[in-house]
């Protein structure tokens, strides 16, 4: 089966990317922000507490309620030729560790790649089918990483905050998709996106280094990636092998330590690319945010 085949099968029904809008009778935009000092998550704000701009014209946000901040987050797993034995060992363990810190209301779906795009498990608050998928899981053939994620932001989860947590070694040799599709299905989709990125190369914090530099010697692909996870206002987690259960677990911390704020835009009316910019005001803080989104025309 083609990659292409794949995405229309494995994960169909994917339709048009929604806006980052919501409600019936009045717009308004979610902007996921994850706040830090030192690399420690700093709790305890209030929406009086962030500056939004929007175009650069100053918003009114408010903290978002709670069927808003529900997370349905969306594993999806490199499980290419270079995943075969110990390597997949520590994904697999990875996985489990991450679908067990899930809260109760967090329904979870798992996607692989290879030469492949399949949906594993759709979104599902019974934990079991995720063991049992991940436990199935095997390596081999090519990686179509970039194809992946465009299908993962195309497709339609249901209500709340789709937060895609991709794994990869960083290489790609097979997507049919290029570079400014992918970026591009990133600015129009809700979706969070945070990217642990696996390698030789010594861990690092991603909360005390800029996720939008890239580091030397990386892949386009990765490149890519670092540039849809700043989009997004997710981030680059690059860790071992051996380090990858300790990403994940990082990884979904920060998903449960993130705000969610909520506004209706003022002065900004018109279709096509927003331009965010989302500050914590009155202390030294990191900011990671969504930097843009997109409305229908």
């Amino acid at each position: 089966m083609t990659v292409l085949a794949a995405l229309l099968l494995g994960l169909a029904p994917v339709g048009p990317p929604a806006p980052p809008v919501f409600g019936s009778a009045t717009e308004a935009v979610y902007v996921d922000v994850f706040v830090t000092c030192h690399g420690v998550p700093v709790t305890g704000l209030s929406a009086a507490d962030f500056e939004v701009k929007d175009d650069g014209v100053f918003q009114e946000p408010r903290l978002a309620g709670q069927e808003t901040v529900r997370l349905t987050p969306v594993l999806v797993f490199d499980t290419s030729g270079s995943l075969e034995g110990r390597n997949l060992e520590h994904l697999r363990a990875a996985g489990h560790a991450f679908v067990d810190g899930l809260r109760s209301d967090e329904p979870a779906a798992l996607i692989t790649f290879s030469h492949e795009v399949v949906l594993r498990v759709a979104p599902t608050f019974d934990r079991r089918p995720l063991h049992e998928s991940l436990d199935r899981v095997k390596a081999g053939g090519s990686t179509a990483a970039l194809d992946a994620l465009y299908a993962a932001l195309r497709h339609r989860w249901g209500a709340g905050r789709a937060a895609i947590v991709l794994f990869t070694d960083g290489d790609d040799d097979l997507s049919w998709l290029d570079a400014g599709a992918v970026l591009a299905a990133a600015r129009q989709s809700t979706a969070l996106v945070d990217v642990v990125a696996a390698g030789e190369a010594p861990e690092a914090d991603p909360a005390t280094s800029d996720p939008a530099l890239p580091r030397p010697g990386e892949s386009a692909c990765m490149k890519l990636l670092r540039d849809v996870a700043r989009t997004t206002g997710g981030t680059v987690w690059p860790c071992s092998y051996a380090g990858l259960r300790r990403a994940f677990l990082e990884v979904l911390g920060s998903l449960h330590a993130r705000y969610v704020l909520g506004y209706e835009p003022q002065g900004v009316a018109h279709p096509g690319r927003h331009r965010l910019e989302v500050k914590v005001k009155g202390r030294p803080a990191e900011v990671q945010a969504r930097t843009e989104y997109w409305v229908e025309r």
